[in-house]
């Protein structure tokens, strides 16, 4: 007796199901989860804190990955730039320019950085280091209002919590 077509194929979508989950499991283990914190007073970067790596060496201190890069705004106004030039730049050699997204994610990429921060939780003194470096190649002391101090906000919170 022939089998039908049904019988075949739900074995089949079980299976790669079940393929699809195991290799999907632990597919984002690894990844950082960055959360917002914050702009620049003028709105151009944004602030992002990658929350798993958070951590607190001594009693008074939090130390993480930050990363700054440009704000949608900032992005925004980039790319309007960059299309006026092409337009300009067509206009005057009569050739056609590169695509504008590919040099805008390049920019955007040269403008996105990422660094760690050692805050002191009772203090407004903070270090910055570079992501393979224990050198601090910035430290001082913070601006109430600052959003140094909204991230330490955020992060010795989390200790108290």
């Amino acid at each position: 007796m022939p089998i039908s077509f049904g019988r075949k194929i739900i074995p089949l979508l079980l299976l790669l199901l079940f393929i699809g989950a195991f290799f999907s499991f632990d597919a984002g283990a690894g990844e950082e989860r960055w959360e917002y914190a914050g702009k620049t007073d003028n709105g151009q970067y944004a602030f992002y804190i990658a929350t798993q790596t958070i951590s607190y060496p001594s009693e008074n201190i939090v130390k993480f990955l930050a990363k700054i890069l440009p704000s949608p705004e900032r992005k925004e106004q980039i790319r309007k730039t960059l299309e006026e030039a092409h337009k300009e730049t067509e206009k005057e050699f009569k050739a056609k320019v590169r695509d504008t997204e590919v040099l805008l994610n390049v920019l955007m990429k040269n403008e996105t950085k990422e660094f760690i921060l050692e805050i002191d939780c009772l203090s407004n003194q903070i270090k910055e280091y570079p992501p393979d470096s224990s050198t601090p190649v910035a430290e001082g002391e913070f601006l109430p209002g600052s959003i140094w101090e909204t991230m330490q906000k955020m992060t010795c919170k989390r200790k108290r919590e």
